[in-house]
């Protein structure tokens, strides 16, 4: 399986030498961040981008085009949603259709600030609102949204997770199955652990579109989620994740997260190990 680093993961001016780093250092695929804050890059932006990674080898495996699409704020909210339908309709220009976003929080700017409002009713139908305005445009472009879970956003757990993708019903809404992020702090311990993913990745598989790697360590904050280091940091049986990746049937790269770049060179040896 090829493995992927966020391209913030290297220090580097451009995206030519981020490209260059990237592949430096033993990697085949990218994570191209394009958020709601950096606004929509123009044709030849997407050009650029599209050859460097091109250049360097990479496979680009998804557009980081994270948003607040519950925002309190309308006017960002509403900037959220125009964010990702102008995405959708650069993917050509940027050679990637996989477009990754959160599912949002009820408050004004963050995706993943924690307020108990984000799970009520009334923002799970907003955000299906909301995302089936921007399938519109997804479809019709060939392009896919795909979700990052978080248990802090709508997409808190595998349950509504499936409900959503079930209730949208579109083959161009899928799911970046970034495990770690369904845990709560108290369910990092075995054996639930291993119970959860293996829930995670059989109920969720017909929706992926990308796989993120990290790991699971104790609570070390206010927000009700663990701690989560650079894979082989923590608490998460490897073996187990690592099984459950490969069954998935999932043929795209693997894209490690959380590290920075004096970290790269032990993370992927450890990453290695497992794929």
């Amino acid at each position: 399986m090829k493995l992927g680093i966020p391209r913030g993961a290297v220090n580097a001016d451009t995206v030519e030498e981020a490209a260059a780093k990237i592949a430096g250092y033993g990697f085949e695929a990218v994570l191209h961040y394009q958020t709601v804050a950096s606004d929509l890059p123009d044709v030849a932006t997407c050009r650029r981008i599209r050859r460097a990674y091109a250049a360097a080898g990479l496979e680009f495996a998804h557009i980081g085009g994270y948003t607040n699409p519950i925002s309190t704020d309308e006017n960002l909210q509403r900037k959220s949603i125009e964010h990702l339908k102008g995405l959708c309709r650069l993917t050509g220009e940027l050679g990637c259709n996989v477009i990754a976003t959160f599912s949002g929080t009820a408050v004004p700017v963050s995706a993943l600030e924690w307020n108990t409002d984000t799970h009520s009713q009334a923002n799970y139908d907003l955000f299906k609102r909301n995302m089936a305005e921007v399938l519109v445009v997804a479809e019709a472009e060939g392009a896919t949204i795909a979700i990052e879970p978080f248990i802090v956003t709508v997409m808190k757990d595998v349950a509504t997770s499936e409900k959503l993708f079930h209730e949208l019903n579109s083959s161009s809404f899928g799911l970046i199955m970034d495990v770690a992020n369904y845990f709560q702090p108290d369910e990092i311990d075995q054996p639930r652990q291993n119970e959860l993913m293996t829930e995670a990745f059989t109920r969720l598989r017909p929706w992926i579109r990308s796989i993120h790697s990290k790991d699971l360590a104790p609570q070390n904050g206010e927000r009700p989620t663990p701690f989560m280091p650079a894979a082989g940091r923590g608490q998460m049986d490897y073996d187990c994740f690592s099984r459950l990746v490969k069954e998935s049937g999932f043929a795209g790269p693997l894209i490690v997260e959380h590290l920075t770049e004096p970290d790269i060179p032990e993370v992927r040896a450890y990453v290695k190990r497992y794929f």
